[in-house]
C-alpha cells in the first residue's frame, strides 16, 4: 500500500524540483552595488557588511577586491579562486588589541533546526603581503539576529564551523567543507575570528591577513521528521520533514489519501495514527499515539458552616496531582472559603476542574506571629476576607495595616454579624549607619579607601570581599552591605577618571654615541595612552615616524641641523591631542 502511495503521489507532483540552492547570497562577491576604490569596503559587494555597519572612525572594516577596479597587492598579491571578487580580513594579536575584522550577510532562507547544513569556502594568505603571521581558529556563526561588535573586539561566540590548524596557504587557494546541524533558526552568517588572544594560536608575528572566496551553504538532503509523537486527545501535532524536497504525506489510517503537499503539517488524530512523508528518493514515517485525559470531578460549589471541612478526592491509579497551591496529594482538604482547582495529570495528558466553597460565618484571622523587624522595614498586616468590616487598633478600617513603628497591634474582622480578632506585637531594632562618601575622581595608579567600619558588623563588598575596608584602584560603581544584628544597609560610591597628561619635547639632542642624550625621547610623559610622531626636514620630507612612546629617535640618518616635529597623542580621559615643534640635531 505504500508504494501504492509513493506512486500517486510523484505522479501529481513530479514537477517538484531538488535543486541545491546556496543559502548564501553573492557567496563569490561578484554582485557590487559600487566598485571598491580603496580598503575598507567590504559593504560595497552586494549584502555584506562588516557585521557592525559602521565603516568610519575606530572601527573594524575588512576589505573588498574586485579585478574589474581595486586588487590591491600589499596585503598579499593575488587573484581570486573565481571570477573578479574576493573579500580580505585583518586579525591583530598584539596584546593588549583583540582586533577582529568579519564578513556578514543575511540568508536567503532561515535554517531549519535539527536539519543538517554543509558550508564550503576557500582561504588563502596570498603572497608577500605586509602581514605576515599565520593564526587558526577562523569560523563561521550562525544566528537569528546580527551579531554586534563593540568597536574592533572580538565578537566571543561559538561558531558552528571553525579552523582548528593554524593556516597557512601561501599564494594558492585552500577549499575547507564542513557539514553541521542547525540548533536554532539562524537568520544570518558571520565570518571570522571568534576566540581571544588567549585561545588563538598565532605563529610568525602578530597580524595575519587572509583573503576568503566562493562561500556556499547547502541543505544536505536526507529527508527526516520532526514533531510530537505524543499526544493528549483533542490536542494538535505539528510534524515537519526535513532534509529533502518533501513530496506529499499521507496516514496509516488512509493512505491512499494525500494529505498535504507542506513540508510541515498540523494533525489531529482520535486514535493512534501513522503518517507518511514522501520525496522523490525517501520515505519517512513517525506515529503519533493519543492518550485519552483523565476525567475529575470536584463537584458542585457549595457553602460550609464554621469548622466544617471538606475533602477533595481525585484519586486515580499511576497519576500526578496539581492543586491551586501546588500541592501534590490527590486528597485536599479544605477549611476555608476560597476557589479550589486541581489538574491532573496520566501519562501526560492533564484534564483539570475547579470548585468555589464559602464558609459562614467567618473562622480565623491570624495577623501572625510576634516579630522583631530592622529600622526602616514595614510590614503589611493583611486581614482580607471576602465581604469584610475590619477595625485597626487606631479606628482605621482598611483590610491592611502598614506598620512602621513598635508597639501592640490588633483588629477586629466582621462578617455578616460574625467576629474575629487577632493581636500582633512588633519590636524594631536599629539599622547600621555608615558612608561611603559622595561620588569621587582618581588618576592612573591612584589609590581611594572606601571605610565603612562599623562596630561588631560584617561586610560584604560588590566583589565578595568582606573587610571593613576596600582600597579602590580602578574606576567603577563600588557598595558595601554593613550587616549588625541581622539588619543591613547598603551605600554607593561611583569613582570616576580625571587625570592631567603631560607632554615635554626636547629642542635639541645629540646623537654622538657618547651614551648621553643619544635620542630623541620625550622630557616628561604622564598621562599619554598611544602617541604619533613625524619628524619632518626643512623641505617638508618625512625623515621619521614612529608610534613608539618614547619615539626614540637616534637621529643617524639626518645631517646636524634643525627639523619639526608633529605629534598627535590621546591622553588617559580619551582626549585627542595635537602638537608640533622644532628640535636641533648636534652631533
Amino acid at each position: 500500500m505504500i508504494n501504492k502511495c509513493y506512486i500517486i503521489i510523484v505522479i501529481l507532483l513530479v514537477s517538484i524540483s531538488a535543486n541545491t540552492q546556496n543559502l548564501i547570497s553573492n557567496g563569490g562577491f561578484e554582485s557590487y552595488t559600487t566598485l571598491p576604490t580603496y580598503w575598507s569596503q567590504s559593504d560595497r559587494a552586494s549584502g555584506w557588511t562588516n557585521v557592525s555597519g559602521i565603516y568610519t572612525g575606530f572601527h573594524a572594516t575588512p576589505d573588498y577586491y574586485n579585478t574589474l577596479s581595486f586588487n590591491n597587492p600589499n596585503f598579499g598579491n593575488i587573484q581570486p579562486n573565481t571570477g573578479n571578487g574576493q573579500m580580505g580580513i585583518l586579525f591583530s594579536f598584539l596584546s593588549p588589541y583583540e582586533y577582529r575584522e568579519y564578513i556578514a550577510t543575511q540568508l536567503s532562507t532561515s535554517l531549519i533546526v535539527g536539519q543538517k547544513y554543509q558550508l564550503s569556502f576557500y582561504v588563502t594568505n596570498g603572497l608577500n603581503g605586509v602581514f605576515p603571521a599565520k593564526s587558526n581558529k577562523l569560523g563561521a556563526h550562525f544566528s537569528v539576529s546580527p551579531l554586534i561588535q563593540n568597536n574592533i573586539e572580538a565578537i566571543l561566540v561559538s561558531p558552528q564551523v571553525e579552523i582548528q590548524n593554524v593556516i597557512n596557504h601561501t599564494n594558492f587557494w585552500q577549499k575547507y567543507t564542513y557539514t553541521f546541524i542547525a540548533d536554532n533558526p539562524s537568520n544570518y552568517f558571520s565570518f571570522g575570528v571568534f576566540r581571544d588572544n588567549a585561545n588563538t594560536t598565532v605563529t610568525g608575528g602578530f597580524e595575519s591577513y587572509y583573503f576568503l572566496d566562493d562561500f556556499e551553504l547547502i541543505v544536505m538532503p536526507q529527508i527526516k521528521i520532526q514533531g510530537d509523537t505524543v499526544i493528549c486527545l483533542g490536542e494538535s501535532a505539528t510534524l515537519n520533514a526535513f532534509g529533502d524536497i518533501t513530496i506529499g504525506w499521507a496516514d496509516s489510517l488512509n493512505p491512499s489519501n494525500i494529505i498535504s503537499t507542506d513540508s510541515t503539517i498540523s494533525v489531529s488524530p482520535i486514535t493512534t495514527t501513522t503518517y507518511f512523508a514522501f520525496s522523490a528518493s525517501d520515505t519517512a514515517y513517525i506515529r503519533v499515539n493519543v492518550i485519552n485525559p483523565p476525567l475529575v470531578n470536584l463537584g458542585n460549589d457549595t457553602t460550609l458552616c464554621r469548622e466544617e471541612s471538606l475533602n477533595l478526592d481525585v484519586s486515580a491509579p499511576n497519576a500526578n496531582y496539581l492543586w491551586q497551591d501546588n500541592s501534590v496529594n490527590p486528597i485536599f482538604n479544605v477549611t476555608q472559603s476560597g476557589t479550589y482547582s486541581v489538574e491532573v495529570t496520566e501519562n501526560n495528558c492533564s484534564s483539570s476542574d475547579t470548585i468555589i466553597v464559602n464558609y459562614n460565618p467567618l473562622t480565623i484571622i491570624y495577623l501572625g506571629a510576634d516579630t522583631t523587624l530592622c529600622q526602616a522595614e514595614i510590614l503589611e498586616l493583611d486581614a482580607t476576607t471576602s465581604n469584610a468590616n475590619y477595625i485597626w487598633q487606631n479606628n482605621s478600617t482598611s483590610s491592611t495595616f502598614n506598620v512602621n513603628q513598635q508597639g501592640t497591634y490588633w483588629v477586629k474582622v466582621t462578617v455578616d454579624n460574625c467576629s474575629a480578632s487577632d493581636t500582633i506585637t512588633i519590636n524594631f531594632k536599629p539599622s547600621p549607619i555608615f558612608d561611603l562618601g559622595l561620588d569621587a575622581e582618581m588618576c592612573q595608579n591612584d589609590t581611594i579607601v572606601l571605610d565603612a567600619t562599623t562596630s561588631n558588623a560584617t561586610y560584604l563588598w560588590q566583589d565578595n570581599s568582606t573587610d571593613s575596608i576596600f582600597y579602590v584602584t580602578k574606576i567603577g560603581e563600588y557598595w558595601v552591605e554593613v550587616t549588625v544584628n541581622e539588619c543591613t544597609a547598603i551605600d554607593y560610591i561611583t569613582i570616576n577618571y580625571k587625570c592631567e597628561s603631560i607632554l615635554e619635547i626636547p629642542n635639541i639632542f645629540t646623537p654622538n654615541g657618547d651614551g648621553i642624550n643619544d635620542y630623541f625621547v620625550p622630557v616628561k610623559s604622564e598621562g599619554i595612552v598611544s602617541i604619533q610622531t613625524v619628524i619632518l626636514n626643512r623641505w617638508g620630507n618625512v625623515v621619521f615616524e614612529t608610534d613608539d612612546l618614547l619615539i626614540n629617535w637616534d637621529g643617524q640618518n639626518v645631517n646636524d641641523g634643525t627639523y619639526f616635529w608633529i605629534i598627535e597623542y590621546v591622553d588617559l580621559n580619551g582626549g585627542e591631542n595635537k602638537i608640533h615643534g622644532f628640535v636641533n640635531v648636534v652631533k
